[in-house]
């Protein structure tokens, strides 16, 4: 997971955060600043916070940002996101779950945390999600704790805000703006003797001027037809993601070595075709 840490002004940075290259804008929670807000704070373990919110755009949940603060040193503090029901009570597994490490925090200064998942979610729009604070490791009713930033005025009608201890918040909203992708979001991966790959949701789509002793990454469960066709790979390892070795996969490459690991199961016809293979490993 990354944390990052805004130094703006309270509220504005989620009203004015723009779209980005890999992600946009969805759902924003903030209200008017001059109406002021509330920190609600976290002091025990068991303690939590939720706020629920109405996805506007289909995609996976990138990211969220959040409103926070800390007092003292809590150690760390868990954010999960789940489906919500028709009360907007989370229900079913949790869909992401991240942790924050509490000195990304500001002592008593609430700050923009955003909060990047390793495995983003896939929302659809016009259903309702739950974003739940807790487990916060560290925190205690005395000196080290953290809180989550509400604003005033029912500011936001497509969720709603929830106290552990007095349940349902009329007329709040906690602080939180998230952020959809694209529905791939293309990594493209160097290779050891030059050029790269390119990995679209899981498959490996092609490569530019990909070169050398390549082991290819479990990031990847399949890959297109034809995906190093001529290229100037020498050696490659196929992870146990990948189940398919696909036709022509590798033809006309330069390929001497192949290691296949126990997830494959199939290789389709002329997957090696006129290629230079002196040396395969299973």
């Amino acid at each position: 997971m990354t944390i990052a840490v805004s130094t703006a002004l309270l509220m504005s940075p989620i009203l004015a955060t723009p779209s980005t290259a890999t992600s946009t804008l969805d759902q924003s929670t903030a209200g008017d600043p001059t109406l002021g807000g509330m920190g609600y704070g976290i002091t025990a373990r068991t303690q939590y916070y939720r706020q629920s919110f109405t996805a506007g755009i289909s995609g996976p949940l990138i990211k969220i940002t959040m409103l926070l603060s800390k007092s003292g040193a809590p150690t760390s503090v868990t954010v999960d996101v789940k489906a919500a029901n028709s009360s907007g009570d989370p229900t079913g597994s949790v869909l992401a779950s991240e942790v924050i490490d509490g000195s990304a925090l500001n002592e008593e200064d609430y700050s923009n945390i955003d909060v990047i998942f390793s495995d983003p979610p896939t929302v659809t729009s016009g259903s309702s999600y739950v974003v739940t604070l807790s487990s916060c490791v560290g925190c205690d009713p005395s000196s080290n704790n953290l809180a989550w930033l509400a604003s005033s005025g029912n500011p936001y009608a497509g969720g709603s805000a929830y106290d552990w201890y007095s349940g349902p918040m009329p007329g709040e909203d906690f602080v939180l703006a998230t952020y959809v992708g694209p529905d791939s979001i293309p990594e493209v991966i160097i290779c050891p003797g030059g050029g790269t790959y390119t990995i679209a949701a899981g498959v490996i789509t092609g490569n530019t001027g990909c070169t050398g002793e390549v082991s290819l990454s479990t990031g990847a469960t399949s890959m297109s037809t034809g995906a190093f066709r001529n290229s100037a790979v020498t050696s490659v390892v196929i992870p146990s993601s990948i189940a398919v070795i696909p036709e022509e996969a590798f033809s006309g490459s330069a390929l001497s070595s192949v290691t296949i690991s126990p997830g494959v199961t199939t290789i389709e016809p002329r997957a090696f075709w006129t290629t230079r293979l002196t040396s395969v490993v299973i």
